[in-house]
């Protein structure tokens, strides 16, 4: 691998941790839109459990006092009963597909810091070797300075 070949290492993975963010940060919206999603089917199933908790509550004597309304209230309550079922497995499917979310978006975090580190390890390498080059061409001009000093008395 030539010289500029090797100054041009950081470049490429600079355009690698470039995409890499650039998907972060996709996931990262994706994550946060999922786990919206999950409170809202959370918030839902509260509050079926909440109307169900109330409607439980009321005295069937008061409100059902007849067997037609007796009967209208057992069939509603298998209805909301039915609700929360499906409703909990709303939720369930919403906190499985959060934690694929979740999990993805950690991977691809990860893959990006990874790729980070490669380039400031490419960036120090880099850096080392343009050093040296410089001190390399230091010396050598000391060297040769000192092999061809300069008189200043006008001899030759």
């Amino acid at each position: 691998m030539s010289r500029r070949d090797r100054g041009a290492r950081s470049q490429r993975i600079q355009r690698l941790v470039d995409i890499a963010a650039a998907e972060e940060r996709r996931l990262a919206t994706s994550f946060g839109k999922v786990n919206a999603e999950l409170r809202s089917q959370q918030s839902q199933l509260g509050e079926l459990h909440a109307y169900r908790q109330t409607y439980s509550t009321a005295a069937p004597g008061t409100a059902v006092s007849h067997s037609a309304h007796w009967k209208d209230y057992q069939n509603f309550r298998a209805r909301l009963d039915q609700a929360l079922s499906a409703q909990q497995q709303l939720v369930s499917d919403a906190e499985q597909a959060a934690a694929t979310a979740r999990q993805i978006w950690m991977r691809q975090r990860r893959r990006l810091e990874s790729l980070k580190k490669v380039r400031e390890r490419y960036l120090s390498d880099e850096r080392l070797r343009k050093d040296r080059a410089e001190q390399k061409q230091q010396d050598e001009s000391g060297a040769h300075q000192s092999a061809f000093p300069v008189r200043h008395d006008g001899a030759k």
